[in-house]
Formats: C-alpha cells, sequence, structure tokens
C-alpha cells in the first residue's frame, strides 16, 4: 500500500482482526481467500458469492503482510511525488523488509495508478526482470514472484472490480504461464 491513513503509531500486528469490519479490509481479506483458493480450474468470484469465508476468520487461515511504502502516518491521500520520495530514501529497509524477511512469492501493489507497482520493481526488486502477462500480472521467472497492479482497497468503484477482475486476471497468468505459485 502507499501510506497508513490517520493511525500514527499503529501497528497492524496489535489489531484485533476478528473485530474488523472497515470495507478497506473486507476486500483485502477477500483478494487473501482468492488468491490463496484460485486453481487453474477454480476462479473465486465475488459475484458468484462461491467462496467468500467471514472475513475475520481469512486472516486466521491464510499469511498476509500489509507493507506501506511510507511509513509515517498521512491522511486519505498521498501525492505520488511524495510517494516516490519515501521510497527512494526508505530503500534499502523496504527491501530487508519485503525480500529478506517476508521473502513472498506473491505481491499485491495496492494503488496509485501503478506507482505502488513501479515503487516494487524499482525499489524492492531492481534487479529482477518482470515480464508483463496483462494488465495486472508481472511475473520473474528468476523468484518465481508475481506482482500484482491493483487498484486500492479503497477505490470508488465496485467490490465485483476490484476483486473479481483480479482473479481473473490472475486467472489468465496461471493459464499463461503454469507456474507453481498457485498449486
Amino acid at each position: 500500500m502507499k501510506d497508513p491513513n490517520s493511525n500514527p503509531g499503529e501497528d497492524y500486528r496489535e489489531w484485533h482482526w476478528r473485530e474488523i469490519t472497515a470495507k478497506f479490509f473486507k476486500v483485502i481479506f477477500n483478494w487473501l481467500q482468492g488468491l490463496s483458493e484460485i486453481t487453474p480450474d477454480y476462479i473465486p468470484l465475488l459475484e458468484n458469492d462461491s467462496y467468500l469465508d467471514p472475513a475475520n476468520q481469512v486472516v486466521l487461515k491464510y499469511p498476509l503482510a500489509i507493507v506501506n511504502v511510507k511509513k509515517i502516518s498521512g491522511s486519505s491521500s498521498v501525492l505520488n511525488n511524495t510517494l516516490y520520495d519515501y521510497a527512494k530514501r526508505d530503500a534499502p529497509f523496504l527491501r530487508r523488509q519485503v525480500r529478506d524477511i517476508l521473502q513472498p512469492n506473491i505481491v499485491v501493489c495496492g494503488g496509485g495508478n501503478g506507482s505502488v507497482l513501479d515503487i516494487a520493481k524499482q525499489y524492492i526488486y531492481p534487479d529482477l526482470t518482470f515480464k508483463p502477462i496483462n494488465n495486472w500480472c508481472f511475473f520473474s521467472e528468476e523468484q518465481d514472484l508475481l506482482l500484482i497492479n491493483s487498484w486500492h482497497p479503497a477505490a470508488r468503484i465496485s467490490d465485483v472490480q476490484k476483486i473479481d477482475d483480479m482473479m481473473r486476471n490472475v486467472a489468465d497468468f496461471i493459464n499463461k504461464t503454469q507456474t507453481s505459485i498457485f498449486r
């Protein structure tokens, strides 16, 4: 994500996930469950209402990390040039946090009209080559790593667009690459 919104000094790890009802997190939890359950033969879609656990149970089943590029709490938006300034300044820390500690094989780059994706490629994974598979999915064969260029969870569009469009594009990625990430 870009930056924490109006919660200085808070740590997501201390939040009581069972009590979270904000739409922002419901979208993230739907992404998490969908990406955890998608297969070459099954696309979990919100529009079918076929796969959703209660959102507060998803984080108990699947691993999740939320990393903000800008570590200092802001407001409801941040300018892209400000975001890039923080990314450049904190690049070694972001690389350590994401690459060394978390070591994900899927990174959802949420928001910023591609700026979070660009920051991931430029500052966190500058040594890797990412092949664009579609408008959402960028894949590094060297690391078996998928970057997903996503809407921000709070984007003012329908949840079906934010969730089902991601799942359809990830399914397209699976079919085109036959990667083992989703098996």
